[in-house]
Protein backbone atom coordinates (compact mmCIF):
# COMPACT_ATOMS: atom_id res chain seq x y z
CA UNK A 1 0.00 0.00 0.00
CA UNK A 2 1.31 3.26 -1.09
CA UNK A 3 1.11 6.53 1.06
CA UNK A 4 -1.53 8.11 -0.86
CA UNK A 5 -3.60 5.45 -0.10
CA UNK A 6 -3.27 4.96 3.75
CA UNK A 7 -3.76 8.67 3.61
CA UNK A 8 -7.18 8.50 1.94
CA UNK A 9 -8.54 5.99 4.43
CA UNK A 10 -11.25 6.91 7.05
CA UNK A 11 -9.97 8.52 10.32
CA UNK A 12 -9.37 6.24 12.93
CA UNK A 13 -9.83 7.41 16.53
CA UNK A 14 -5.88 8.06 16.46
CA UNK A 15 -3.79 8.41 14.50
CA UNK A 16 0.13 6.95 14.42
CA UNK A 17 2.51 8.85 12.43
CA UNK A 18 5.64 7.37 10.37
CA UNK A 19 8.37 10.06 9.31
CA UNK A 20 11.04 8.65 6.72
CA UNK A 21 10.57 5.28 7.32
CA UNK A 22 11.27 3.17 4.12
CA UNK A 23 8.40 0.64 2.87
CA UNK A 24 9.59 -2.60 4.75
CA UNK A 25 10.25 -0.73 8.33
CA UNK A 26 6.91 1.10 7.51
CA UNK A 27 5.18 -2.50 7.16
CA UNK A 28 6.89 -3.02 10.85
CA UNK A 29 5.80 -0.03 12.41
CA UNK A 30 2.14 -0.97 11.32
CA UNK A 31 2.18 -4.39 12.73
CA UNK A 32 3.42 -3.00 15.99
CA UNK A 33 1.05 -0.35 15.98
CA UNK A 34 -1.87 -2.68 15.25
CA UNK A 35 -1.26 -5.41 18.08
CA UNK A 36 -1.35 -2.47 20.76
CA UNK A 37 -4.45 -1.08 19.13
CA UNK A 38 -5.74 -2.15 15.43
CA UNK A 39 -8.37 1.16 15.86
CA UNK A 40 -5.03 3.23 15.77
CA UNK A 41 -4.57 4.22 11.77
CA UNK A 42 -0.46 4.57 10.78
CA UNK A 43 0.09 7.42 8.60
CA UNK A 44 3.10 7.68 6.44
CA UNK A 45 5.11 11.02 5.67
CA UNK A 46 8.28 10.74 3.54
CA UNK A 47 10.10 14.41 4.26
CA UNK A 48 9.97 17.23 6.19
CA UNK A 49 6.95 19.37 4.27
CA UNK A 50 4.74 16.16 4.20
CA UNK A 51 5.14 15.76 7.92
CA UNK A 52 4.14 19.25 8.51
CA UNK A 53 1.01 18.98 6.04
CA UNK A 54 0.31 16.04 7.68
CA UNK A 55 0.33 17.65 11.10
CA UNK A 56 -1.72 20.53 10.01
CA UNK A 57 -4.87 19.06 8.45
CA UNK A 58 -5.09 15.96 11.36
CA UNK A 59 -4.84 18.02 13.88
CA UNK A 60 -6.23 16.53 17.17
CA UNK A 61 -5.79 13.10 15.52
CA UNK A 62 -2.03 12.09 15.94
CA UNK A 63 -1.13 10.54 19.02
CA UNK A 64 2.59 9.69 18.61
CA UNK A 65 4.79 10.70 15.65
CA UNK A 66 7.84 8.44 14.93
CA UNK A 67 10.73 9.74 13.40
CA UNK A 68 13.46 8.64 11.37
CA UNK A 69 17.01 9.52 12.62
CA UNK A 70 17.74 10.03 8.73
CA UNK A 71 14.70 10.54 6.67
CA UNK A 72 14.76 7.75 4.05
CA UNK A 73 13.47 9.91 0.89
CA UNK A 74 15.81 12.95 0.96
CA UNK A 75 18.66 11.95 3.93
CA UNK A 76 17.52 15.26 5.88
CA UNK A 77 17.64 14.82 9.50
CA UNK A 78 15.13 13.28 11.64
CA UNK A 79 16.23 15.24 14.92
CA UNK A 80 16.38 18.63 13.05
CA UNK A 81 12.45 17.95 12.18
CA UNK A 82 11.93 17.02 15.59
CA UNK A 83 13.34 20.43 16.75
CA UNK A 84 11.35 22.13 13.79
CA UNK A 85 7.89 20.74 15.44
CA UNK A 86 8.63 21.34 18.93
CA UNK A 87 9.47 24.60 17.79
CA UNK A 88 6.01 24.96 16.24
CA UNK A 89 4.31 24.13 19.03
CA UNK A 90 1.88 27.20 19.24
CA UNK A 91 0.41 25.54 15.95
CA UNK A 92 1.02 21.54 16.57
CA UNK A 93 0.57 21.59 20.39
CA UNK A 94 2.58 18.76 22.73
CA UNK A 95 2.15 15.93 20.12
CA UNK A 96 4.50 13.14 21.76
CA UNK A 97 7.50 12.47 19.36
CA UNK A 98 9.91 9.70 19.42
CA UNK A 99 13.04 8.90 17.25
CA UNK A 100 13.59 5.69 15.59
CA UNK A 101 17.45 5.14 15.75
CA UNK A 102 19.55 2.44 17.44
CA UNK A 103 22.30 5.27 18.13
CA UNK A 104 22.37 6.25 21.84
CA UNK A 105 24.23 10.01 20.76
CA UNK A 106 21.23 10.93 18.71
CA UNK A 107 18.55 9.51 20.97
CA UNK A 108 19.89 11.75 23.71
CA UNK A 109 19.77 14.65 20.98
CA UNK A 110 16.39 13.78 20.34
CA UNK A 111 15.41 14.33 24.08
CA UNK A 112 16.50 17.24 24.58
CA UNK A 113 14.84 18.79 21.53
CA UNK A 114 11.48 17.68 23.62
CA UNK A 115 11.40 14.29 21.78
CA UNK A 116 10.08 11.09 23.85
CA UNK A 117 12.97 8.42 24.42
CA UNK A 118 12.25 6.16 21.60
CA UNK A 119 14.08 2.93 20.27
CA UNK A 120 15.93 1.36 17.69
CA UNK A 121 15.02 -0.72 15.17
CA UNK A 122 16.73 -3.54 16.95
CA UNK A 123 14.56 -3.67 19.35
CA UNK A 124 11.26 -3.18 17.74
CA UNK A 125 9.51 -6.18 18.90
CA UNK A 126 11.06 -5.59 22.46
CA UNK A 127 8.74 -5.26 25.52
CA UNK A 128 10.67 -2.60 26.15
CA UNK A 129 9.62 -0.85 22.69
CA UNK A 130 6.13 -1.87 22.97
CA UNK A 131 5.53 -0.43 26.38
CA UNK A 132 7.42 3.32 25.51
CA UNK A 133 5.13 3.34 22.36
CA UNK A 134 1.78 2.27 24.49
CA UNK A 135 2.66 4.96 26.62
CA UNK A 136 3.42 7.60 24.11
CA UNK A 137 0.27 7.01 22.38
CA UNK A 138 -1.85 7.11 25.64
CA UNK A 139 -0.14 10.62 26.41
CA UNK A 140 -0.97 11.66 23.06
CA UNK A 141 -4.78 11.27 23.31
Amino acid sequence: MNASTENNRPSAPGIVLSVGQCGFDNGQMRELIRSLDPALELRVADDVEETIDQLASAQGLIRLVLVNRVLDVDGSSGIDLIRKIRASADRFGNIPLMLVSDREPAQAQAIAEGAMPGFGKSALRSAQTRDRVRQAIESGG
